[in-house]
């Protein structure tokens, strides 16, 4: 799941795309699986993040679902998603805390747990703002690590982690000398 996913109201979402017309649990058509040009209702809507399909035996996100509604890829259905509900630092957190737990072997922990010490370290030496748009793109990381392989997250992450550290320093003196 993406942050959109833990953001977005599923239920809100399947009213604006024309697929739920009661309260859940309900059964409706499947949004993803025939793109709801099914004559029966295949899938099941419990009021939650998800759609589940009965046909399809899966279950589907808010992405995912939009994607396949709009013809587009999840990153660009995310992005929609999260212009239209924007994720609070909280939902952030959570959907980061929960990849970060799932996904990450020790050694990219140890990273990403550095990475973060880092971040917390330079909290009081640089604006706030600043400070929030190097949490966010430390949040939005587990997005992009998400499809990698062990060896590629690993990468990413030192670079992230070395690339951070810089732009922090810089700042610090960009503000001193201000």
């Amino acid at each position: 799941m993406v942050i959109a996913d833990y953001n977005t109201p599923v239920g809100d979402l399947l009213r604006e795309l024309g697929f739920l017309y009661r309260e859940p649990p309900c059964q409706i058509k499947c949004p993803v699986h025939k793109l709801g040009e099914e004559t029966r209702p295949s899938a099941k809507y419990f009021g939650d993040q998800f759609v589940f399909c009965y046909s399809c035996g899966r279950q589907y996100t808010a992405t995912e679902i939009l994607a396949a509604q709009r013809g587009i890829e999840r990153e660009e259905a995310a992005e929609k998603l999260l212009e239209k509900w924007p994720a609070t630092e909280d939902i952030r957190r959570k959907a980061f805390s929960e990849f970060y737990q799932k996904k990450k072997t020790p050694v990219s922990k140890a990273i990403l747990d550095s990475a973060e010490e880092s971040l917390l370290a330079y909290r009081h030496k640089v604006s706030l703002e600043l400070y929030r748009e190097w949490v966010k793109r430390f949040l939005q990381l587990g997005d992009v690590l998400e499809g990698l392989e062990e060896e590629d997250q690993l990468l990413k992450l030192k670079s992230f982690k070395t690339q951070l550290v810089k732009e922090m320093d810089y700042a610090i003196a960009e503000e001193k000398s201000s």
